[in-house]
């Protein structure tokens, strides 16, 4: 259903550019409609990598059709310079990414090595004996809880159930089911 959207959707746009185009080509102006290209008109690639060969081998195709065509190469030159600074800024992209790759498995690493480090003169602090919680609690470690967690009082008392399945088979029940009397 999607899809037969897109589709019709597709369709109705490219209609309204012919359209368009084709009152204008006559001279008649529909409404104040952008010069824009149709659809199709999207067939670069779009990975970066992908898209700087596509790039290098179109201009080197379309230089050479210029000069077949015996069309001034100074025309070319906002292509020629845009695909210079492309073919500068993409490298050096490149180059950063690799960079704060490398540079985070180096603090990774360096992370890993000193929780390594940090573990054991942790665990000594913990157990020697003139450390209090405050000191604990200074250096930013676990204070331990000595008193512990009194269990409530239950206000259920577990019922049982026995079902006899099979001969000399039992199978209990438990649940929580009714309450306790005071």
């Amino acid at each position: 259903m999607a899809c037969q959207t897109v589709r019709v959707t597709r369709a109705i746009g490219r209609l309204v550019w012919l359209i368009a185009h084709v009152m204008r080509m006559i001279g008649h102006a529909m409404w104040p409609l952008p010069e824009c290209p149709p659809m199709a008109e999207r067939r670069f690639p779009r990975p970066d990598a992908d898209f700087a060969a596509y790039m290098n081998n179109y201009y080197a195709a379309v230089e050479k059709f210029w000069q077949v065509q015996g069309f001034s190469e100074s025309e070319l030159k906002p292509l020629k310079d845009a695909l210079g600074a492309w073919s500068a800024a993409f490298p050096a992209h490149v180059a950063a990414q690799n960079a704060a790759e490398a540079a985070r498995q180096t603090k990774d690493a360096a992370r890993r090595t000193l929780e390594a480090a940090a573990r054991p003169v942790t665990s000594f602090i913990q157990g020697f004996p003139k450390t209090t919680d405050a000191d604990r609690a200074t250096i930013g470690i676990t204070v331990r809880d000595v008193s512990g967690t009194p269990t409530p009082i239950p206000t259920t008392r577990p019922q049982t159930l026995v079902q006899s399945g099979q001969r000399l088979t039992h199978t209990l029940r438990l649940s929580a089911a009714t309450r306790s009397k005071p």
